[in-house]
């Protein structure tokens, strides 16, 4: 019987049998009572393993979203744009804060450098942790966040962009950033909604058609392959899910106060800008985003946003 890794409920049930572009198989599972939705077996995150899923390819795929001008100028002002929203939960301090930002494959990081904080970013891609520093010149700890040695007390500001859907263990993360913040510090997470208007209606059109109906029809309208994937738990990059109830109990758990939790949708110019991929829209594609554009006028945005702190 397998418990919720967030609300230890035993109300959970398989939504899904999947097999991952990397090897193996694993189920898709989800809590009834809190919507926590995760890949179920992992295979052992090893350094060695996690560098096969999260290597040049990747990192340059990921980078490629800004890779012209207006691109990078977009996602840096999106950045920019957090860090004034922030300036109101931060505490008073001296203009040098410390930051920790987890992850180095995009221009945000940079942003924080550029506005002065003094910043250590934790990354666990061996390639991407040398190309930042050699292409930001950022001092990089390369390594899994659940490995890495922190000190007690010191950050201010802890951001985590689209990292808490990669971790196997989020709980046990969480736990690890809430004693290396200061108390009074913010956190800054962002991260797919598994309960977006737009995952709710791709998961819905998949159980009403069936899994080799939708399979085949998704892949001659998007090339993508549902046989890998369940929304956007993708194993085995994304594998742990959340919608509000969830991350709140999640942070929660953790000694967390949440201040605020917003549910924007891909394309909000703050939180999930886009830049030159939807030049290679397939006209579903577009017309989800219009789906989702709506769902961030009702609460349900496929983006969740929460800023919480240490009291």
């Amino acid at each position: 019987m397998k418990t919720c890794k967030i609300c230890r409920s035993v109300a959970v049930n398989v939504v899904a049998q999947l097999l991952p572009k990397h090897g193996g198989r694993c189920d898709a599972l989800q809590c009834h009572q809190c919507g926590f939705l995760w890949a179920d077996p992992l295979p052992d995150f090893t350094p060695e393993f996690l560098n096969q899923i999260y290597g040049e390819a990747y990192t340059e795929q990921i980078r490629s979203l800004e890779s012209d001008y207006e691109s990078r100028r977009t996602l840096y002002q999106a950045t920019v744009s957090q860090l004034d929203l922030l300036e109101k939960y931060l505490p008073s301090s001296p203009r040098y804060r410390k930051a920790l930002n987890i992850g180095a494959m995009t221009i945000s990081s940079k942003v924080l450098l550029d506005q002065g904080w003094d910043l250590t970013a934790v990354e666990v891609s061996d390639y991407a942790a040398r190309s930042a520093a050699e292409k930001w010149d950022m001092q990089v700890v390369h390594g899994k966040i659940e490995d890495v040695t922190l000190p007690a007390d010191v950050f201010d500001l802890i951001k985590l962009s689209h990292v808490i859907e990669h971790l196997a263990d989020p709980l046990a993360v969480l736990h690890k950033l809430h004693s290396t913040m200061k108390r009074g510090g913010i956190l800054l997470l962002e991260t797919d909604n598994s309960a977006g208007l737009k995952t709710w209606l791709e998961v819905s059109v998949r159980r009403l058609l069936g899994e080799a109906l939708a399979t085949s029809l998704v892949y001659r309208l998007t090339q993508k392959n549902l046989k890998t994937r369940y929304g956007r738990l993708i194993p085995y990059e994304h594998v742990s899910l959340f919608n509000q109830k969830s991350l709140l109990l999640a942070v929660q758990d953790v000694g967390f106060v949440p201040i605020q939790i917003l549910c924007p949708a891909q394309g909000d110019p703050v939180w999930f800008p886009f830049t030159n991929q939807a030049q290679r829209w397939t006209p579903l594609e577009r017309l989800m985003s219009y789906v989702d554009a709506l769902g961030a006028k009702i609460g349900r945005g496929e983006v969740l946003v929460m800023f919480a702190r240490k009291e």
